[in-house]
């Protein structure tokens, strides 16, 4: 009887227990460095090209006040594997874009763009962590893209910035070599690359903004560099705010915020426009959800979903799930905290996991240190919808359980 009885209360001590690793988030905190812009992830690998955990990488200035870029790689359960750190020099360090590196048609680490004054250095970082290989390059790149042949083999490099005030795309070989060169568009002002998406090899959604004397605007523009075309497809993006665009598995989609809706007086929300391959839209979306409109929104295509994080007016953050038509399926996540600040978010299987900064605004506001560099995983409550089904789930479970203990105990008691 006292057996029984020990490993009831056992059991309703692990399963109250439960309750507490649901409703926390994991933080992981690195108190090294004062000031963190770490805005990338992306799946991490081992030497068999079998997925591990997940890589953030950014800028952070050290305590000896110079910035430097960074990458860390995290296990699936949030625990650093190893971190790279590019060694520092008294100019200011700009992470700008990173992407595998192959060889044998596996993947054997990372390239990692980084900007120093109007150059560009380009390195290689293998799947352990350490540096192979820098290289210092002309001009100001912003994305790097790596093209294969049909066998999935590299073959150039495809590296996509700004060279004196005029937008270019480079091919460079494997060698770094650089091999062509195309600057868009040749006409009277000025441009300036601001974003891109891969439609399909050699086929790209760019967003350009454009300035001569008169005017400056953001220009959405589809480029084909075999043929060489420029086909401008929206010409005004103005009309929104932090427009980017995002690769979709038949096209991409144009997205960013818009005060174009019927809310309150000065609230805006979320738009997305999908194009097919050839520019041409197939729908729109836009959101009845007042968000804050000075922080940009985030999107993700997976599992034939998007994603999407925003800031509410209230500072809240919150992830919302659309259909691959647009239409609203449900919201997964509302972090309340108005004190973390979310640069990118990865999902992965039914977990999302954040990477940003947090904002105290009094020290005793929050237990971890100002600006300190975090990852948040949320493992058991992301896919949970507001109505906490899942957790009455798990009472009802867990109370049906300690009923059923409990005529045990009275039948055999009875004896």
């Amino acid at each position: 009887m006292k057996r029984i009885r020990s490993i009831i209360i056992l059991f309703i001590v692990i399963f109250l227990s439960s309750f507490e690793v649901l409703a926390q988030d994991s933080v992981y905190s690195l108190n090294k460095y004062q000031k963190e812009s770490l805005d990338t992830i992306i799946k991490g690998y081992k030497e068999n090209n079998t997925q591990e955990g997940f890589i953030t990488a950014g800028t952070v200035l050290n305590k000896e006040k110079k910035i430097q870029t960074i990458m860390i790689k995290y296990s699936n359960s949030g625990e650093i594997i190893w971190i790279y750190t590019h060694p520092t020099t008294e100019e200011e360090e700009e992470l700008t874009g990173v992407t595998y590196t192959y060889q044998n048609n596996q993947i054997d680490g990372y390239l990692l763009l980084i900007r120093k004054a109007e150059k560009t250095f380009l390195l290689k970082v293998d799947l352990k962590g350490i540096l192979c290989w820098e290289k210092e390059l002309d001009s100001y790149y912003k994305k790097i893209i790596i093209t294969k042949n049909d066998n999935k083999e590299p073959i150039n490099y495809i590296l996509i910035g700004n060279h004196e005030k005029t937008a270019i795309i480079d091919t460079y070989n494997l060698d770094l070599d650089r091999i062509d060169r195309k600057e868009y568009p040749k006409e009277d002002y000025e441009t300036t690359f601001n974003d891109i998406a891969i439609i399909q090899e050699n086929q790209f959604a760019i967003i350009l903004n454009k300035q001569n004397k008169e005017e400056k605007e953001d220009a959405l523009w589809l480029v084909k560099l075999e043929t060489n075309e420029i086909i401008e497809l929206d010409n005004s993006l103005n009309k929104y705010l932090n427009s980017q665009v995002l690769s979709v598995e038949d096209g991409f989609i144009l997205y960013g915020i818009t005060n174009e809706v019927k809310l309150k007086k000065g609230e805006a929300s979320y738009y997305i426009i999908k194009y097919n391959k050839e520019g041409i839209i197939e729908w729109e979306s836009i959101g009845d959800i007042p968000i804050n409109i000075k922080e940009p929104i985030k999107i993700k295509n997976k599992n034939n979903q998007f994603f999407v994080l925003y800031e509410n007016a209230d500072n809240s953050k919150e992830v919302i799930v659309l259909n691959q038509d647009g239409t609203y399926n449900q919201k997964i996540k509302k972090i309340s905290n108005n004190y973390y600040k979310f640069n990118n978010f990865y999902v992965k299987g039914k977990n999302l996991y954040f990477v940003g900064e947090i904002h105290c605004a009094a020290e005793d506001d929050c237990k971890y240190d100002t600006s300190s560099l975090f990852l948040v995983s949320d493992e058991d409550k992301v896919i949970e919808v507001e109505d906490n089904t899942s957790t009455g789930i798990l009472i009802g479970i867990g109370l049906f359980i300690i009923v059923i203990v409990g005529i045990i105990i009275k039948k055999r008691s009875s004896h």
